[in-house]
């Protein structure tokens, strides 16, 4: 009989942490943009930090930093492709303190940096487009 209180505080600790993640997930694609701290989701959860970071790990894997930085990086890649905007204003609408800072982040996740990941990614869109309508064959 003592062994299901203990699967059921197992089980409410998973459940738990799949809340917390779906929730913080939500949030992260409505803020991502914001640059928001592990500490300012946490805040906005209701939670503590370390147990917000626990939950990611527990569902996925990944911190709650990896995710909020990997998440940015993505909408940063598809700004960078989408638009002609200058490195200083994309960093600005993303909230770096300065191009240098912008820059160095997107080198740390990408391992490139952004103005060469944007030509790359331009010229294999121009090939993919030129191959689909037959110029390559």
């Amino acid at each position: 009989m003592s062994r299901y209180p203990v699967v059921r505080v197992v089980r409410r600790s998973y459940d738990s942490s799949v809340v917390l993640y779906a929730l913080f997930n939500d949030l992260l694609n409505i803020h991502h943009a914001e640059r928001w701290s592990v500490k300012a989701y946490a805040r906005m959860m209701a939670c503590h930090p370390t147990a917000l970071s626990d939950a990611c790990v527990a569902v996925c894997g990944r911190t709650a930093k990896e995710l909020i930085d990997a998440r940015l990086s993505e909408a940063i890649k598809a700004r960078l492709i989408a638009s002609e905007d200058g490195l200083t204003v994309i960093a600005e609408d993303f909230f770096f303190t300065d191009a240098c800072s912008f820059v160095r982040f997107f080198r740390r996740m990408e391992h490139i940096t952004p103005g060469r990941f944007r030509r790359l990614a331009r010229l294999k869109l121009a090939d993919e487009v030129a191959t689909k309508d037959g110029v390559d064959e």
